[in-house]
């Protein structure tokens, strides 16, 4: 399987900013439906979520697997204000055209493939690359220094402790929570080498 790149359409810097965001990454969307609200937010998900929405379709026939998972991700990804948009994929599947639904997982994947970077599917050294360098940039450098000084003990060697920034359990954090710390960490102390 050929592995995700991080998405050149944006920019470094922003990447990195989105990854930061707690609870999770969001980016609004305009629906390609006629009839729905003007912005939908799209947020991260989690890995395990992501895992259960495999795993939910896996005695579904091979033809059929993607798109259901694309609903799924989709019914757990997209959100009005703070409540989510459908209970469960199927329920989007039921509701929507064909057409509409397609629509509406093609926007949201890709949104996700932004916002969500998953450890199962992206080439990690390319992303923290792309984030490492977004996090040197402008704005970015104070708060790629905040969070790549998250450890316990030492700075340099001590144990990492993403979840001190985003005040968050450990378990909850994403894979691009997880990623942008070791941008952080790459872009602050590379340059001591």
């Amino acid at each position: 399987m050929k592995r995700q790149p991080p998405p050149l359409h944006v920019a470094p810097e922003r990447l990195f900013r989105l990854l930061l965001r707690s609870p999770r990454a969001s980016l609004p969307i305009a629906p390609p439906i006629a009839g729905t609200p003007a912005i939908l937010a799209v947020r991260a998900v989690h890995s395990l979520d992501e895992a259960e929405a495999i795993e939910r379709h896996t005695g579904a026939p091979e033809s059929l697997r993607p798109a259901l998972v694309a609903a799924e991700l989709t019914a757990l990804a997209l959100h009005e204000d703070d409540a989510p948009v459908f209970a469960e994929g199927t329920q989007m599947l039921r509701l929507l055209t064909e057409r509409d639904a397609m629509a509406l997982m093609r926007t949201t994947i890709d949104a996700l493939n932004v916002i969500s970077p998953s450890f199962r599917r992206i080439d990690e050294e390319a992303w923290v690359r792309r984030l490492a360098e977004g996090a040197k940039t402008g704005g970015n450098a104070e708060q790629a220094i905040a969070l790549a000084l998250c450890v316990e003990g030492n700075a340099r060697t001590g144990i990492p402790r993403p979840e001190w920034y985003f005040g968050l359990p450990a378990g909850q954090l994403t894979d691009g929570q997880r990623l942008a710390f070791r941008a952080a960490r790459r872009a602050v102390f590379e340059d001591e080498r």
